[in-house]
């Protein structure tokens, strides 16, 4: 049995990483759409400010996961592209309702 995968690390790697740029952007989306005008939270506040930069650098960590998971997923059988897309998906579907949760129980917390 022989587990050679003709994709290298370099060629995941910049596929997880194309899809970067997306992953963050709808993030970004979320967190503003979340953030309803007039509402109890205000971008300029500082606390807030390093709230949101706390949760953006612990989703982009756990978005490092995904090539591992594609990894595992090929190495026992999976479609490297049906892995990645599935994985991604399930990735962007998890972080954007995290930080749209995130947004909403903050503005909870501040309104009392």
């Amino acid at each position: 049995m022989c587990f050679a995968d003709p994709s290298t690390a370099r060629e995941v790697f910049l596929a997880w990483e194309r899809r970067r740029l997306v992953y963050n952007a709808v993030r970004v989306v979320v967190v503003r759409v979340a953030l309803a005008p007039g509402g109890p939270v205000e971008l300029n506040d500082p606390a807030f400010r390093r709230h949101l930069l706390v949760g953006a650098v612990a989703a982009n960590v756990r978005y490092g996961v995904g090539p591992g998971a594609e990894g595992y997923l090929a190495f026992l059988g999976a479609s490297r592209r049906a892995a990645r897309g599935v994985l991604f998906g399930f990735a962007l579907l998890l972080a954007s309702g995290l930080a749209f949760l995130d947004v909403l129980f903050w503005s909870l917390c501040r309104m009392n």
